[in-house]
């Protein structure tokens, strides 16, 4: 025996989801022949903060450009390059700055981050040697050091002398623990 009330319901559901879809796909049809709405807003191009950050990198650029000894602006340059993950252009502005201020200690530090997330441990130790000539108690560049020779160089027993070294300076906190699991593994011969 068939239900009249099922049946209505079916009815009713197919009537109210072709309703539905003829009055979608005609909107979108009318729009796409420009017989919507006259009022209809632009679609906004860029926002004004990204204008306004491109405008201040495009001025940072030519003022880097025009004044080559500016190591101020190369640097905040570089940093925004660096931020930007543009890391060639990044490391040129640092490298410029070191050819001006080579005991530049915070761009040292940037460079041989950046160096390390690309995975160049040669170029990342090199920049934390000359730091630590400039000042061999420069914690992080202690800690990155050892990770640098630990991971890059597989050279364990100066990698925990650094690490140590930093662990004698610093004592705790997440990178200290860091230290102490590292300097855990080398010692044990495992990694």
């Amino acid at each position: 025996m068939r239900r009249p009330w099922k049946t209505w319901q079916k009815a009713g559901f197919w009537a109210i989801t072709i309703l539905i879809a003829c009055g979608l796909l005609g909107s979108s049809v009318l729009g796409l022949w420009g017989l919507g709405s006259l009022d209809q807003p632009e679609v906004p191009g860029p926002t004004p903060a990204l204008d306004d950050f491109a405008r201040s990198v495009r001025q940072l650029e030519k003022q880097v450009q025009d004044n080559p000894g500016d190591v101020q602006s190369r640097i905040h340059l570089a940093a925004i390059y660096r931020n930007m993950m543009d890391y060639e252009r990044s490391i040129q502005l640092f490298e410029e700055v070191l050819a001006l201020e080579a005991d530049n200690q915070r761009v040292r530090l940037d460079l041989a981050e950046m160096y390390l997330q690309l995975g160049e441990h040669e170029q990342a130790i090199g920049q934390l040697e000359a730091l630590l000539e400039i000042n061999p108690g420069h914690h992080r560049a202690l800690y990155l050091y050892g990770i640098a020779l630990g991971f890059g160089r597989e050279d364990y027993p100066e990698a925990i002398r650094a690490l140590e070294r930093f662990l004698a300076l610093v004592g705790s906190g997440s990178e200290a623990d860091h230290a102490r699991t590292l300097i855990q593994e080398w010692k044990t011969g495992q990694r």
